[in-house]
């Protein structure tokens, strides 16, 4: 909506906020003997679905992120094709907590 005050034009935008809450899980990824693993697959899994996921970096990082709050059921799953699989709860390692619910997951993860 455009309204002219004057010389000026006033320019009206009107923003809406979603109210989808973002969940987050950050971390890294190791070997045995603590160097960084990259290419592993981190997944977001609730009830046996694939919810989000995302692949460790050179340094072993991730950030995987998606809509919504995630409580018992769901669990972060990291795979490496020469590792093999870890599984973390998300409660257990969550360190936000938003009704109830897991708003972010902080994880180390070390492969034997």
């Amino acid at each position: 909506m455009h309204r002219r005050v004057g010389p000026c034009w006033l320019s009206l935008v009107v923003l809406i906020a979603g109210c989808d809450p973002e969940f987050l899980a950050i971390g890294d990824v190791v070997d045995g003997s603590g160097a960084p693993v990259q290419g592993a697959k981190i997944s977001l899994v609730c009830d046996g679905a694939e919810q989000s996921w995302d692949v460790s970096d050179k340094i072993g990082r991730f950030k995987l992120s998606t809509i919504g709050r995630f409580g018992s059921g769901c669990s972060i799953e990291i795979k490496h094709e020469r590792y093999g699989q870890l599984q973390a709860d998300v409660m257990q390692n969550c360190i936000e907590l938003s009704h109830d619910q897991c708003a972010t997951v902080s994880l180390h993860a070390r492969f034997r």
